[in-house]
């Protein structure tokens, strides 16, 4: 629980307020830096002021330094380090001791130690932990997915235009390992010149769930969607359990029946992770 509420940012702003006080007594440039930093923490997670100022502007820097990114970072890295500031008294009380030298290798060599039994039971520590800490989630790429995107990666022009899977995180890699572009991305909020990708996204996300009606083939082809990429997590739901993740894939009850659209070829198929080249796309 302790750990949950340091998560959340219950522990971790009182040790960083504690830390304020050292920080401006001691006047580093460090210390300084993340002092400010809370000025537009503080007012754009209460307030919000400098948000809608920003929008008024022609510029609106904030889009790129957007609130949330700004507020967002505050717990990995201005209060972290104030609330380290926070622990000078007990590291110099720690100077004065005795012997710490000697205290600190057997803690660090304990440390690399839990450290590499973890990473060698990395499987059993995940099986184990289903159930009892929360569910940890994101993008996830399994083997079989990496094999899909390294096909085609070798297979493809650099230009091919990816349709990967329109749900959260589920073929969200798909562009980074492939090296391709495709119409659903990791989209964030300060991403300039977007709105054209997000405008055909929901006609493009039809086409994908629903590939045997004849329209999903003209918008393939109106769109110059060159390959249709499927996550095993379509075809394999179940394995999560045996992978390296807390929460079961992010993927919709509909299954799509790619085998029966008249203009989709199944041209790669890794466990699942599937590739289906549109036929007639410009």
């Amino acid at each position: 629980m302790l750990w949950l509420a340091g998560l959340n940012g219950v522990w971790l702003p009182l040790a960083a307020l504690a830390g304020v006080w050292w920080a401006l007594r001691r006047r580093h440039w460090l210390d300084v830096w993340c002092v400010v930093w809370l000025l537009p923490i503080v007012e754009l997670s209460s307030f919000g002021n400098l948000n809608q100022w920003s929008q008024r502007t022609a510029l609106d820097p904030l889009q790129v330094l957007y609130p949330l990114g700004i507020a967002w970072h505050a717990t990995i890295i201005p209060l972290p380090l104030l609330a380290a500031r926070a622990l000078q008294p007990l590291g110099a009380w720690i100077a004065r001791a005795g012997n710490w030298q000697r205290y600190l290798t057997l803690s660090l060599g304990a440390l690399l130690a839990v450290l590499a039994l973890g990473i060698g039971l990395q499987q059993q520590l995940v099986q184990w932990s289903h159930g009892r800490v929360m569910a940890i989630t994101g993008a996830l790429a399994t083997p079989a997915d990496i094999a899909a995107y390294d096909w085609l990666r070798a297979n493809t022009p650099p230009t091919a235009l990816l349709l990967n899977y329109p749900g959260r995180f589920e073929g969200q890699w798909a562009p980074v390992i492939a090296e391709r572009p495709a119409v659903f991305i990791r989209d964030q909020l300060f991403y300039i010149g977007a709105n054209g990708l997000r405008s055909v996204q929901p006609a493009l996300e039809a086409a994908y769930m629903n590939p045997d009606r004849p329209a999903a083939c003209a918008q393939l082809r109106v769109q110059a969607i060159a390959y249709l990429v499927v996550p095993q997590a379509l075809a394999h739901p179940e394995r999560w359990q045996q992978q390296l993740r807390w929460r079961a894939p992010a993927v919709w009850a509909q299954r799509p029946r790619f085998e029966a659209s008249a203009c989709l070829a199944l041209r790669a198929d890794f466990d699942g992770a599937q590739v289906w080249q549109v036929i007639g796309a410009s």
